[in-house]
């Protein structure tokens, strides 16, 4: 009977110390990464992108993106190949990626990552 006495109150206090589901979920973040040149970037960007240049992106993405977060690829001004080199070196090193607008006639989705069109 003393531990049933005990595992109710224990279970009275989670209760009360835990707040239900809905009031601790988070709204998923995500982050844009635009891996074109800086010069290309500076002409024309998606609002909030941040500019990772795919040479660098190998080291940067350690210390500037969040493994927890999931990463978009901003690929509506940039070759197929770029795009898809850019989503494996993420995913390589760990990163959860989905890619942005590929290309104009979408032709180098793969692996279910296109989003279609988003807000500029």
């Amino acid at each position: 009977k003393e531990d049933n006495d005990l595992r109710s109150i224990a279970e009275r206090i989670d209760a009360k110390a835990i707040p239900p589901a809905a009031q601790t979920k988070e709204t998923p973040t995500a982050i844009i990464v635009d891996p074109r040149e800086r010069g290309d970037y500076a002409r024309i960007h998606r609002k909030n992108a941040r500019n990772i240049p795919f040479l660098e992106l190998a080291i940067r993405a350690r210390y500037e993106l969040n493994k927890s977060e999931t990463t978009l690829i901003d690929c509506s001004n940039i070759p197929s190949k770029l795009c898809d080199d850019t989503i494996a070196l993420l995913e390589d090193e760990g990163f959860r990626t989905r890619s942005l607008d590929q290309g104009a006639s979408f032709e180098g989705c793969r692996r279910d990552r296109c989003e279609g069109t988003a807000v500029r």
